[in-house]
């Protein structure tokens, strides 16, 4: 079970604490989107610039 504090510091600029059960997408160690589903959290991080494939894991 991740640290909710590890999440905390690693989630997106400007968003608030994630929803439990909420999405991430993590690129080289660092949340770079989040979304209700692994697809949206996968869309959230190519709308935030990320060029690569996130891995996805649940808040």
């Amino acid at each position: 079970e991740p640290d909710p504090a590890i999440l905390g510091a690693l989630r997106p600029s400007g968003a608030t604490e994630p929803a439990q059960g909420e999405w991430l997408a993590v690129a080289d160690g660092r949340v770079v989107g989040a979304g209700a589903s692994p697809g949206r959290a996968r869309r959230d991080a190519r709308l935030r610039g990320c060029d690569s494939v996130p891995v996805v894991r649940r808040a």
